[in-house]
């Protein structure tokens, strides 16, 4: 008899066997598919609807699965599924920064979608001002080409012409001392601060400030008291009295508010005089007496 060689496996060795001559190999056609399936299928019910026996396939019954009708489709619609993902991919992105007036101070950074959002629930009118990081300045919304807010119309009836202002009447409005001076009156789309440049704490920094914002220099009468200790300058003219607070973070100042009556009694005792030594000296007790020659 021959000698035979027999070869004794486990289990475990048959079922790797198995695993290898039992795999299939993968065709062309296999291989062929889209990275994410279920994104070409939402690509297709949007581009091209009812590609599933009439109708959309809505994340239905098959999706996620590469099956006869995706199959079909990535063949017919693959270079233009491909090439809009390249344009998405190819847009840029707008990184743009926003901050808008909201109720006298400056809001936290704020995105374009959220901007868009803010205009259509009625936070943002066509006044209301804002700043973004690409103009650098304070502008009403109505203004900024890429914001869509509309203009209120005016009322039906609202078609007389406006009476024309005396002289007297112009000046009184240009004047710093008047509206735009008073902490009750403060226009609340007026700037929040000159968020352009920063501003040091000191009375040229709030002069500086008060020209930029407002178009106009401080009056000449006004009494200019800072205190950087406490982060703020008061001003008062023809008897008015506002508060400027500095804003550390930006380095510049708010819009002003009525000065309080502990701020008040601060200003009075800083500009109170202070005691000086009115003490009569003493005559000196010089002899003078003619000595004998």
């Amino acid at each position: 008899m021959k000698n035979s060689l027999a070869l004794v496996i486990n289990e475990q060795e048959r079922e790797y066997i198995r695993n290898i001559y039992g795999t299939k190999i993968l065709t062309e056609q296999d291989v062929d598919q889209p990275e994410d399936i279920k994104d070409f299928q939402d690509w297709m019910d949007e581009n091209n609807p009812n590609w599933v026996n009439g109708k959309n396939l809505n994340q239905g019954g098959g999706y996620g699965n590469f099956g006869p009708k995706t199959s079909a489709a990535w063949a017919s619609w693959k270079s233009n599924y491909l090439d809009s993902k390249k344009e998405k991919d190819n847009t840029p992105v707008d990184n743009t920064k926003y901050y808008y007036n909201d109720g006298g101070k400056t809001s936290s950074v704020q995105t374009k979608e959220e901007i868009d959002e803010l205009i259509t629930n009625g936070t943002i009118t066509p006044d209301t001002l804002i700043y973004t990081s690409k103009s650098r300045t304070w502008a009403k919304a109505s203004t900024y080409s890429d914001l869509d807010v509309v203009p209120a119309p005016p009322p039906p009836d609202d078609n007389k012409t406006p009476a024309k202002k005396d002289d007297t009447q112009k000046q009184t409005d240009s004047s710093p001392s008047s509206t735009k001076f008073s902490g009750s009156k403060i226009d609340k789309n007026q700037p929040i601060d000159a968020f352009s440049e920063e501003t040091p704490l000191s009375e040229e920094g709030l002069k500086s400030w008060y020209k930029n914002v407002y178009k106009q220099d401080l009056p000449k009468s006004a009494k200019i008291n800072p205190f950087p200790d406490k982060h703020y300058v008061i001003v008062n003219n023809s008897g008015k009295s506002l508060t400027f607070t500095y804003n550390d973070m930006i380095k510049t100042f708010n819009l002003p508010r009525e000065t309080t009556k502990k701020e008040t009694t601060i200003v009075t005792k800083a500009n109170k005089p202070k005691k000086t030594d009115t003490t009569t000296a003493a005559p000196s007790t010089t002899d003078t007496t003619t000595i004998a020659q």
